[in-house]
């Protein structure tokens, strides 16, 4: 049964919900204020009915509390994000909170609505905003502007998981266009120029080259190919298995492993002829070195590796191929590219999204197609001409 208690012209409504595993009574409480204008009589009838329907929502598992957003996103941290996230995307989150916390954290839970997201969204893609912490903090971009308001509706999807509101607010909110940019990947003949300076880049470069030419055949992801290690490997057959992912964190941690960025990212992968020789002759080399070196080479058993066998540094291939690419005139795109030109290869090539997205490690087909969209369709573009000229020859003969 509700209590219902009159203050000053608003009415505190108390519902009791049990009690807690210490013996402590559970209880809600909300504030309601009547409208300017409504008589007595209807006020008495109005408060009852909201009475009526909060004990209903308490009933129903929804317990309304006084906790803010900025208590709640602490208690997602330890409840949830830590139990849960890898160390790069939980770095990336507790980023994204510092804003939250500064314009949403002092309301409460409970009373942040769809319009007070809105005119979140509205004030980061602001570009004179208020409170302004330095001249650098200025109008977001649209996927900055998305990965805010994604961070917001993950605490409320968990708050409404655990039953601290019924629903999140975010859902109707209204995000800036984001910007299609066309991906700047090597054309067909500037892949063959590639191979060919790599190929003859290889004798002194061996470590490097291998690296780029795994990239470029295999469409690994550069923390992917930095976590290999030789018994992921088989030499005979040319499968490659990715157990793992190697990362850097800048705040003291360094480089460390962990795994790869999805569960779909556990796959293995078949390398051409080519490939395998010179990752096969890079083998070699690396025995031979290790064995120069003696005692100063530490055998942890990575394919890439710094000068005494340790986990090599997760921007050195970057740098090399970027000095490649300017040495000899080619495009000045990164590393990732290369996964993107994989992609696009096989697209081209005929096989389906379901392969693509197995040998990309996606998490789903539609981040697969979201992502090369513009490649199916081309695709679909030229198969659709195809059979036009086919009807068009049978039609005139």
């Amino acid at each position: 049964m509700a209590n219902i208690t009159k203050r000053n012209g608003t009415y505190r409504i108390r519902i009791s919900c049990g009690y807690d595993s210490e013996g402590k009574q559970r209880i809600a409480t909300k504030t309601w204020i009547p409208p300017a204008g409504m008589s007595e009589k209807r006020i008495e009838k109005e408060v009852q009915r909201v009475a009526i329907l909060f004990e209903e929502e308490c009933r129903g598992g929804v317990i309304t509390t006084a906790i803010k957003l900025d208590e709640f996103i602490d208690r997602w941290f330890t409840e949830c994000a830590n139990l849960k996230m890898k160390a790069s995307t939980l770095r990336n989150c507790k980023w994204l909170a510092e804003r939250v916390r500064i314009e949403l954290g002092h309301m409460r839970l409970d009373k942040i609505a769809t319009r007070d997201i809105q005119r979140f969204v509205e004030m980061l893609t602001s570009a004179d905003r208020q409170n302004r912490k330095s001249e650098t903090d200025k109008k977001l971009a649209p996927k900055t502007v998305k990965e805010y308001i994604s961070f917001v509706s993950t605490i409320y999807d968990y708050a409404v998981k655990m039953q601290y509101v019924s629903k999140n607010p975010c859902r109707g909110v209204t995000l800036p266009r984001m910007d299609t940019k066309k991906r700047e990947i090597f054309t067909f003949s500037q892949t063959q120029k590639l191979l060919e300076i790599l190929g003859r880049e290889f004798k002194e470069q061996k470590q490097f080259v291998v690296f780029i030419i795994l990239a470029v055949y295999t469409g690994m992801r550069r923390g992917e190919l930095l976590g290999l290690q030789w018994n992921d490997l088989d030499l005979h057959s040319g499968l490659i298995s990715i157990q793992r992912a190697a990362y850097f964190e800048s705040s003291g941690r360094g480089a460390y492993i962990d795994t790869p960025k999805t569960e779909c990212s556990l796959r293995t992968l078949k390398i051409s002829g080519y490939a395998l020789r010179l990752l096969t002759e890079y083998y070699g080399w690396q025995k031979a070195y290790a064995a120069s070196i003696g005692s100063k080479w530490n055998d942890n058993g990575w394919v890439f590796t710094n000068w005494c066998g340790d986990l090599m540094y997760t921007n050195g291939p970057e740098r090399y191929f970027k000095k490649l690419c300017e040495t000899n005139g080619l495009p000045k795109v990164t590393i990732h590219s290369l996964r993107h030109l994989n992609a696009s290869l096989l697209i081209h090539a005929g096989l389906d999204i379901k392969t693509v997205q197995a040998w990309l490690g996606h998490s789903s087909a539609t981040t697969t197609l979201n992502i090369y969209a513009h490649e199916f369709q081309a695709v679909q573009a030229l198969a659709s001409a195809a059979i036009t000229d086919k009807l068009e020859v049978s039609l005139v003969g």
